[in-house]
């Protein structure tokens, strides 16, 4: 076992270091796919592996809690309107569904079973230099917001926050007189990038996570340490937050005269959201107790689309989020999902640890935001390594269910980068083979160029099986998107226009 051991130990070192910065440019979507599928086959390979050469010694599994809430997700699959989606999973995003969740589970598996004790926490700040690094190259290349190698600016920030809160408060590092002027540089250095992402809800949370602390009394602080901080933020703020600083007054004008703000209106648009996905979620006895189905939130939201949204400055996105993850477990999973993501949270926060702080960090921002990837193998990880463990005793059925079960995950997700890979390539027929249990494809046509509801010049509509219409196809298929989405305004401008 201990060669398992090291073996282990090492794989999942390198995997959780590398996989924040893990991009690849021959996927169409290189951020989320690449880091979701290309992820889920390492840990298929490695819990092949784990599950080969494990002794006969007891296999510590997450808390008990954790296994029902994978367990009822798959349960609430079963009574989706679209399985397929909800247990797949849906392209490209590649975030929610009850593959991805197997694959977070034997990942736990794994972690509990390799490390008798392992410090999460230091490897999420090794993991945050490569991404720094990124950040950095970006900022002399961007005028925008930066991302650097997560989907979105917002995710980006929120590693930052807790790589922020890492440093701050762990003693190690404060402690170390050697080294003491590398942190604090380093820590400068994040402050500047977090602004630089201009992630108002990262932001946010960081403060609320502090403030929290404070008032626990949890936090000692050094008064000149923390003023000088905070000086040094205030002037990085206000000489390089050219995106943050409109985006706090656009906050402003929201509630006091919308048509004066600048860049977005997005919490308006999140209020919205947030309304329309409340009342489908408990518009009927069945989706308030067992949802819609995970991934199905693109199709049901835009048949009641809240027609507040076509006057803001985003109504021509198709929106596959509420931007609330609470939210989204309510609407795709239902109420008993919900309470048990709650009690998760509150057990594991309850349960003082170092960890409980990150935990509680990362439920403030999922308020406003969803979990990409990452962030969701980090909070699970963390929920687990702060709860008991359950220990079963190691089968020969255990063995060969989960032997089986990641050799048919390896396939899937081999398949997904193959079909993608092929998809991004414009060769479309093999991608349709490889790939035809996601429903939801980018459409391409030469003959439609120009329209209100594009995302990156192509239209995101549903399309059976992976089938790309052109021509005449595609213009007799706008009939179909009257009567499937009869109250979306970008679908009606589109098709007006033409």
């Amino acid at each position: 076992m201990n060669k398992v051991n090291e073996i282990s130990r090492r794989t999942l070192f390198y995997f959780l270091i590398f996989l924040p910065v893990a991009v690849l440019p021959f996927f169409s979507s290189p951020f989320e796919l690449f880091k979701s599928a290309g992820a889920g086959l390492i840990i298929s390979i490695l819990g092949i592996y784990f599950f080969l050469k494990f002794g006969n010694e007891q296999v510590k599994f997450p808390n008990r809690f954790i296994l029902c809430y994978f367990i009822f997700s798959l349960v609430t699959s079963i009574f989706s309107i679209n399985f397929i989606d909800s247990f797949f999973s849906s392209y490209p995003r590649f975030i929610e569904g009850d593959v991805l969740n197997f694959s977070i589970l034997i990942f736990l598996i794994i972690l509990l079973n390799s490390f008798e004790k392992i410090d999460v926490l230091k490897i999420q700040f090794y993991s945050s230099i490569p991404v720094s690094v990124v950040a950095v190259i970006e900022v002399f290349f961007s005028q925008q917001r930066i991302h650097a190698s997560f989907s979105q600016a917002n995710f980006l920030g929120i590693f930052l926050a807790i790589t922020i809160l890492n440093i701050a408060t762990n003693k190690n590092l404060i402690n170390n007189k050697k080294y003491k002027i590398y942190f604090d540089a380093y820590l400068i250095l994040v402050l500047f990038l977090l602004i630089k992402s201009a992630s108002i809800t990262s932001l946010l949370s960081l403060l609320g996570i502090f403030t929290y602390l404070l008032i626990k009394k949890e936090l000692v602080i050094n008064f000149k340490r923390t003023l000088s901080f905070f000086v040094i933020f205030l002037i990085l703020f206000f000489i390089s937050g050219n995106i943050f600083l409109p985006k706090i007054r656009d906050i402003y004008f929201q509630f006091k005269d919308r048509n004066q703000t600048t860049i977005s209106d997005s919490f308006l648009i999140r209020l919205a959201l947030w309304e329309t996905t409340l009342k489908l979620a408990t518009s009927e006895y069945k989706c308030f107790l067992l949802g819609y189905g995970s991934n199905t939130f693109i199709t049901e939201f835009e048949k009641y689309r809240n027609t507040k949204l076509d006057n803001y400055s985003e109504y021509y996105l198709f929106y596959d989020k509420p931007h609330n993850y609470y939210l989204e477990i309510l609407f795709s999973q239902g109420v008993l999902m919900f309470g048990l993501f709650i009690f998760l949270l509150y057990k594991s926060i309850k349960h003082k640890t170092e960890y409980s702080k990150y935990i509680l960090l990362i439920s403030i921002f999922i308020f406003f935001n969803w979990l990409d990837w990452y962030l969701k193998i980090l909070l699970f990880s963390l929920i687990s390594l702060n709860l008991d463990t359950e220990k079963y005793t190691k089968s020969k059925f255990l063995s060969y269910f989960f032997i089986t079960l990641n050799i048919l995950l390896g396939i899937y997700y081999s398949l997904i980068l193959t079909s993608d890979f092929f998809y991004k390539i414009n060769n479309f027929n093999t991608a349709a083979k490889l790939n035809p249990l996601n429903n939801f494809y980018f459409v391409k046509s030469n003959t439609l160029n120009n329209g209100f509801f594009y995302q990156q010049s192509n239209p995101l509509i549903l399309v059976e099986g992976l089938k790309f219409y052109k021509g005449d196809d595609l213009t007799n298929y706008k009939k179909f998107l009257e009567n499937k989405f009869p109250s979306n305004l970008p679908i009606k401008l589109h098709l007006n226009s033409n």
